[in-house]
This record gives C-alpha cells, sequence and structure tokens, in this order.
C-alpha cells in the first residue's frame, strides 16, 4: 500500500495511499555559519522546544562588531505550505542577499507543514515565533542577536508564495492581538508580498485563467495542505481577495509592497488583492511592483539574473527607506464623478521624469497613484499626465501620490513640493 500514489506532483512531491509523502525538494539544508558570506553571518535558535521549531537569524557581520541597531525583518518561506524550509539553499541564499542588501537582521522562520500537520498549523507556528520575536522587544529576550541589534520601531513582515499568505494573516493577527505589552499599535512597521498565494473556486477577474486544468492542480493543492476545511478553495485563509466577507481593512501594519510576475498563475489574484486592500478603507499605502516575462518565485529559482537583482533591490529600499512620499489631493477638468467611475481600475500614466530643482537631478517616477487606482507608469511619455478611461481619453491637470528614489545627497529628507504639469487636451 505505502508504493500506491495519490497525489504525484513531481518534481516537487509525492504522496502515497498510507499517508507518506515524498518530497523531492526543498530538503537539503545548508549549514548556518559565524564565517561570513556576502558580508552576512547566520545562526539557529529554538524558539518552540516542545514542536522542536527554529528560526535562522541573519545579521550583517559589520553590525556584529559595532553593535548598532538595524531593522528587523522577519520572512516567512513558500512553498505551498507542503515544501522547503529556512534551511535550504534557496532560502539561505535568498535571505543573505537580501539582509546584505537591505542593511537589517532577519529571522527566517520555520514552521510546520502539511500533510503531516495541516492548516491551520502552520499560521500558529508563525504566530508563535512572532510572539517569541517580539520577547526581545524590551532588550532582554533569550537571543543576544536580537536583543542588541533589532530595532522595534522598524519591524518588517516578508514572504514568498505561501509564506507572503502567512504574512498577511499574521499582520491582521498582529492588529486584533498584542505581539508584546510592550506596544500599543500591531509593532510591525510594514509588509512585503512576494507573489501571494491567494487563490477561489472562480476566476477573480475576467483576466484570470479559466483553465479548468489549472484551476484543479491549484485546489487540490489547497485540499492537502487543509484537508479539513469545508469550503476548499473558498477558505478565507486562502480566498483573501474575491470573498466579500472577508474583511482586510485593518491590516496592521503602514505601508505593504505586493510583487507580482507577469507570467504567475497568481498574477491576477494578486494585483486584485492591491486594489482591494486599497478600496477596504485601510489608511496605509501600498505600491505594487510587477516583472514582466517572469512566472512563480523566478528569483528564487534564477537568483543571478537581472530581473531576480531588480526584485531584491526593491525589496531592500522598501526596508531602508529609500522611497519615499509626495502626496497631493486629485484635481480634475473634468467632473469629480470620473474618479469614482475609475476607482479599482488600473489606469496608464505617461510622465516625464520628475526634476528636484536643488540639485539638477532627474528621477524616473516609479508610480503614481490616483484615489483608490493603481497606476503602471513609464518613461517615454511627454510633459503631463493623460489618463486612459473606458469612454475616451482625459488630459487632467492633477496632483498623485509620487513615489521616487531617494535622493542620494543631503536633501534627501527635504519637505520638496512636486508641482504637477498639465497638457491640454488636444
Amino acid at each position: 500500500m505505502d508504493s500506491e500514489i495519490v497525489y504525484d506532483f513531481s518534481p516537487v512531491f509525492i504522496i502515497y495511499k498510507s499517508g507518506r509523502i515524498e518530497r523531492l525538494t526543498g530538503e537539503t539544508i545548508v549549514q548556518s555559519s559565524l564565517t561570513p558570506h556576502n558580508g552576512v553571518v547566520s545562526k539557529d535558535v529554538v524558539y518552540s522546544p516542545g514542536d522542536n521549531l527554529s528560526v535562522r537569524i541573519f545579521l550583517p557581520e559589520k553590525a556584529a562588531k559595532t553593535g548598532e541597531k538595524l531593522p528587523l525583518l522577519v520572512y516567512f518561506h513558500g512553498g505551498a505550505f507542503i515544501i522547503e524550509t529556512p534551511f535550504s539553499p534557496t532560502y539561505h541564499t535568498f535571505l543573505t542577499t537580501a539582509v546584505s542588501a537591505s542593511d537589517c537582521i532577519a529571522v527566517s522562520v520555520d514552521y510546520r507543514r502539511p500533510p503531516e500537520h495541516p492548516i491551520p498549523i502552520p499560521y500558529d507556528d508563525s504566530w508563535t515565533s512572532l510572539k517569541w520575536v517580539f520577547t526581545h522587544i524590551a532588550g532582554c529576550g533569550p537571543e543576544n542577536w536580537l536583543n542588541k541589534h533589532a530595532d522595534f520601531s522598524k519591524v518588517f513582515l516578508a514572504g514568498d508564495s505561501a509564506g507572503a499568505n502567512i504574512t498577511h494573516h499574521m499582520t491582521m493577527r498582529a492588529a486584533k492581538e498584542k505581539l508584546s505589552p510592550h506596544l500599543s499599535g500591531s509593532g510591525i512597521s510594514g509588509i512585503i508580498l512576494v507573489h501571494p498565494y491567494f487563490w477561489s473556486k472562480t476566476p477573480v477577474d475576467d483576466k484570470d485563467t479559466t483553465d479548468v486544468t489549472t484551476r484543479s492542480r491549484s485546489e487540490t493543492l489547497w485540499r492537502i495542505a487543509s484537508p479539513n476545511s469545508k469550503d476548499g478553495v473558498d477558505d478565507p485563509f486562502i480566498n483573501v481577495v474575491q470573498a466579500e466577507s472577508v474583511d482586510i481593512s485593518g491590516l496592521g501594519c503602514g505601508k505593504v509592497l505586493v510583487m507580482v510576475a507577469e507570467l504567475d498563475l497568481l498574477v491576477r489574484q494578486d494585483w486584485c488583492y492591491a486594489a482591494k486592500l486599497e478600496r477596504s478603507g485601510w489608511k496605509g499605502e501600498v505600491e505594487v511592483m510587477e516583472t514582466e516575462g517572469e512566472k512563480h518565485v523566478f528569483h528564487l529559482k534564477n537568483p543571478d539574473t537581472e530581473k531576480a537583482h531588480e526584485l531584491v533591490k526593491k525589496f531592500a529600499s522598501f526596508i531602508k527607506g529609500d522611497i519615499f512620499t509626495y502626496s497631493k489631493d486629485v484635481r480634475l477638468h473634468q467632473t469629480p464623478q470620473i474618479i469614482n467611475k475609475t476607482r479599482g481600475r488600473i489606469l496608464h500614466f505617461k510622465t516625464n521624469r520628475y526634476e528636484d530643482q536643488t540639485t539638477g537631478k532627474n528621477y524616473k517616477f516609479v508610480r503614481v497613484a490616483l484615489t483608490g487606482v493603481y497606476v503602471e507608469t513609464n518613461s517615454d511619455g511627454e510633459d503631463g499626465v493623460e489618463t486612459e478611461v473606458n469612454d475616451g481619453v482625459y488630459k487632467n491637470r492633477c496632483s498623485a501620490c509620487v513615489h521616487i528614489p531617494k535622493f542620494d545627497d543631503s536633501t534627501s529628507r527635504r519637505n520638496l513640493k512636486e508641482k504637477s504639469r498639465s497638457q491640454k487636451h488636444k
């Protein structure tokens, strides 16, 4: 009976009728090391002795010598909840690279995995790990690296795929349940969701895949991870986006970066998550970065590519605070109803580069957002802002929320004002 296969997801895993799972990837272990790699040292620390669960902590070598405080990143690995660990070559390499680029201290979390430990156990373990991390907030926790180096005023959660799903749910929970008695709020500054794993029984929009085989395979994966879920992929753990009953307005952080890949099966879910968050009444700021021509977790599979490097650079800039915001109200020549009409849709803007009058340097717009609307930008447009809506083209005089790279000199924190440019409708 042990040789009879029930689920064959080769080359990822195989599950046999006996219940045994054979994980075909993600099981190799890289040892932590106090010998620096890419300027980063690491060690493993047990956070849940009863369940034999550990975290891997990553620290820039220079900080170990100086004792400086650094932003704290808590990372949850992906793998459909079923495969991978923080100790695999994939995640050890990514966290080492991310920590080196971000100049932060990171805690990479191990959690028990289905099918041996079905949903909600991975969420429960992740919450336990977060509570353990926050025992160090006053500088007297069990792990000296966190006591000495973690700046608890700058805590970020992140994860990819299933780990991004966990990140979302931990941040929702942190808004309701205190991670530490020393906190007045959630304690989480921001989150990064890399190709987050959300799904639903039916397509989330008219651009989502309708392929029966593909959707069935995704449902099977969730059924393996959560066999006790009566709603299947409409379970609120996985159907965060489409389900109207799932309220995400209470997300417990001030800013969110959603990273999506153009060819990812999850791309529409991920774009719609950002749109739902924006419409929900949540008071923070959300930004979406889309990588063209790439599939799910491409940066983990091919970490040495230019696009993978771009992803890591953006990941790091979010943690380091290299993106700041000019915020103004939107003003239109046309009637205010245009804003309501386009709310939640993706509009395409043509923008020129922003010129800082103090330094004379040019900076490409990274993203422009009108109230309730996500916007993609390019750099080949003319002066002014052009919005495209279903009923035609409107050229508007508007101010917007403009995100540009941090200045690399002393002007980076000045309260500079960006005047919007306009172009008459031809």
